[in-house]
């Protein structure tokens, strides 16, 4: 999956290593864990201490990656965590129905995401309501063969209302081919949030 806006993980300059869709699996991830705080303080999370940190440098965004969690300059498995500011004057047509501010933020943040990654489609009938650190949360499944590897990816997304006008959101990439093996890992992450402001 292609980073929202900029085509790489969250604000990373990293180099960009051989196209590995050839090879889509990843190294087990580890059982060690690793705390992650942006410079932001705006959450906390845990991650396995043999990925890789690739911080954003607005203090919030973060992309953790196993090893060959890149095809090119597209990410295969990993976690992607932002925040969006969202104007609610502009109306977003999307797979949630509107009713609050959470709903409509992610539904631009969905649309915001196919547009740079048109082969992913919103499941049917797969967005929820959840709770994320005791706040009300979004859950949304995203699917389709990605261009890069020219396998099924699968992204679910994870949204929930931090600040005034804004939201933050998690990315949790997987191709279908592994997900049985890193879908507890992102389980594990997605428990582990803290939300600090």
């Amino acid at each position: 999956m292609n980073e929202i806006a900029s085509g790489k993980p969250a604000g990373s300059d990293r180099p960009q290593g051989q196209d590995q869709s050839g090879d889509l699996t990843i190294d087990a991830p580890s059982k060690r864990r690793l705390g992650y705080e942006p410079t932001s303080g705006l959450y906390r999370i845990w991650y396995p201490d043999n990925w890789e940190v690739i911080e954003a440098s607005d203090g919030v965004g973060v992309t953790f990656l196993p090893e060959r969690g890149i095809a090119g300059d597209h990410i295969v498995y990993g976690v992607t965590i932002n925040q969006m500011e969202f104007n609610d004057q502009n109306r977003v047509e999307g797979p949630f129905a509107g009713r609050n501010y959470l709903e409509r933020a992610t539904n631009a943040l969905i649309d915001s995401i196919r547009k740079n990654n048109s082969y992913l489609s919103p499941g049917s009938g797969s967005g929820r309501q959840a709770k994320v650190a005791g706040r009300n949360a979004l859950i949304l499944q995203l699917s389709g063969v990605s261009p890069a590897t020219n396998s099924r990816e699968i992204v679910a997304l994870q949204t929930v209302r931090v600040q005034n006008e804004s939201i933050l959101y998690c990315l949790y990439i997987s191709q279908e081919k592994g997900a049985k093996q890193i879908l507890p890992v992102f389980q594990d992450i997605a428990n582990s949030m803290q939300i600090l402001k």
